[in-house]
């Protein structure tokens, strides 16, 4: 007879005189299992839930001075800046903030494709969602190669084509 001493007692051999009495293990397994899917079933949509209220939830912050307000969502990201004295400028610091975030995103894919190779599914889609900072820089480089370290032009690197 096969060890079923893991089965929580499921598994235990029933002596009974009747048919009902040896299937009532079956029965008690069914009825765990059963139970163990209501659970299941209502933490998933408690889960649901949770995620569908994390969308509309926000927080918002202002300086002492009352010159700046900041609204977040409910990761912590700027989604509204406000600057009463100078409206433009809630404006860029969002631009900035989001550059910032895509560029976070193409070194994380880059260490992505580094860590696991660039045929990972996990690599590709971080590359597929933010790019590649690598990719970036090389398409950056060529413009930038005509201009030496104090940001003048170099005119022998425009003769060679931005090739030093």
């Amino acid at each position: 007879m096969a060890d079923t001493s893991g089965l929580g007692g499921f598994g235990k051999h029933h002596s009974s005189s009747t048919d009902e009495g040896a299937f009532g293990g079956v029965d008690e397994l069914l009825a765990a299992i059963d139970a163990q899917v209501d659970e299941s079933n209502k933490a998933a949509a408690g889960a649901f839930e949770f995620v569908e209220r994390m969308r509309d939830i926000r927080g918002e912050g202002e300086s002492k001075d009352h010159a700046v307000r900041v609204v977040v969502d409910s990761s912590g990201t700027p989604i509204e800046v406000q600057v009463p004295d100078h409206p433009a400028l809630g404006h860029a610091f969002l631009e900035a903030f989001k550059h910032a975030r895509q560029d976070v995103g193409a070194r994380v894919a880059d260490a992505a494709v580094d860590a696991y190779g660039d045929s990972s599914i996990e690599a590709q889609v971080l590359v597929k969602t933010y790019g590649s900072h690598r990719e970036h820089a090389d398409e950056n480089a060529g413009a930038h190669a005509a201009f030496d370290h104090f940001g003048r032009l170099d005119a022998g690197a425009l003769r060679h084509g931005g090739d030093k």
